[in-house]
């Protein structure tokens, strides 16, 4: 089930995905996916997503690419699974500042986690203080502006934060509008 965490990456390049898609193509799948057990023969995407996607896609043209390669985890608890999903795109393809403070207030919404500062201080137990409070605002301009956002991972770190600062100043209502 490929929709069994709310992924931590908004959009995908139309571009890389392409160029997964060809790789896969000629040469198979190499890295497997990494799913968890959440029922009898029901199984919930942690990290893989863009292989899976491409994958899919592959499979209408092809039946050699119906069997996906999966690592096959116990079904941790869905904190850990969040914490799993982020530091492995962290590795591969950088988030961005808006993607990771949107994660850790989904993740907090969806139960995973008590709040969000919670899920900011596990999924990202790794990262500085610093970054976590850059963090914190991304997730503050999440929680106030993100329906209105039309193109959120194209804010920069320092327009973001000024963004968060004028929200904390009391120009909610003034942004919104």
């Amino acid at each position: 089930e490929a929709g069994y965490l709310v992924r931590d990456r908004i959009a995908s390049d139309p571009e890389e995905m392409a160029a997964l898609v060809e790789s896969l193509r000629a040469r198979g799948q190499q890295t497997p996916i990494e799913v968890a057990q959440i029922g009898p023969d029901r199984y919930g995407l942690i990290s893989g997503w863009r292989r899976i996607t491409a994958l899919l896609e592959l499979r209408a043209e092809n039946a050699r690419f119906a069997t996906v390669k999966a690592f096959v985890r116990p079904a941790p608890e869905a904190g850990a699974l969040y914490t799993a999903m982020v530091e492995e795109n962290e590795l591969r393809a950088q988030l961005t500042p808006y993607e990771r403070g949107r994660i850790a207030v989904m993740a907090a919404r969806l139960g995973a986690f008590v709040d969000t500062e919670a899920a900011i201080e596990t999924i990202f137990a790794a990262a500085s203080k610093a970054k976590r409070s850059k963090i914190r605002s991304f997730a503050y301009v999440h929680e106030e502006l993100g329906d209105r956002l039309q193109f959120p991972t194209e804010l920069s770190e320092r327009n973001g934060l000024r963004l968060a600062y004028a929200l904390r100043e009391g120009y909610g209502d003034a942004l919104r509008q």
